[in-house]
């Protein structure tokens, strides 16, 4: 399948569609939004790009929470289990989604920030996902853990991007790529 990637200023971008994550409940404000693909910097491995394939115009900015300094202890409930189909061998992957705080009158403006409280689950071995939002109880935040430096990637790069096919097992702490 052949795609105009505009945030990422590309033209005629070729994607297997056999590599495609789908959100099959959308995410929280994206309903319409349920087939995506994750691109990454091979300059920065910290930083991936969830590219909506229904909206070319959205992009998602990720990152492995192995990087950052939190804890999760997640339960899905039985449908969040099965809108994710997951089986007893199937690799799972959670990520963070990272923003830019761009309220004028913030003390944080234009630092990036993750959202902790609303990860997204990957079931990597099915390529489906959801966004799961958390109480407190559900993670730990360590701020005695030092911050990595995600420097100004949170907006697409036009070059030096890679595809990549699917977010590795949270036992590896990488993400796979391919040509």
């Amino acid at each position: 399948m052949k795609m105009t990637l505009p945030r990422f200023g590309l033209e005629e971008v070729e994607i297997d569609p056999n590599t495609l994550i789908e959100f099959p409940n959308g995410l929280p404000g994206l309903e319409s939004c349920k087939q995506f693909k994750l691109f990454h910097s091979g300059d920065n491995p910290l930083i991936f790009w969830l590219q909506s394939i229904d909206d070319t115009e959205v992009v998602l900015t990720l990152t492995d929470p192995n990087f950052l300094p939190i804890s999760y202890n997640i339960a899905l409930t039985d449908k969040e289990q099965s809108t994710l189909q997951i089986d007893a061998n199937d690799e799972m992957q959670i990520a963070v989604i990272l923003f830019r705080q761009m309220e004028v009158n913030s003390a944080v403006q234009g630092a990036v920030q993750a959202n902790f409280r609303s990860p997204v689950i990957i079931n990597v071995s099915k390529q489906l996902a959801l966004q799961k939002p958390l109480h407190t109880s559900e993670f730990t935040i360590d701020a005695n853990q030092p911050l990595p430096e995600v420097q100004q990637a949170t907006e697409p790069l036009v070059s030096g991007f890679n595809e990549a096919s699917i977010m590795s097992s949270v036992a590896r702490n990488e993400f796979c790529s391919v040509a």
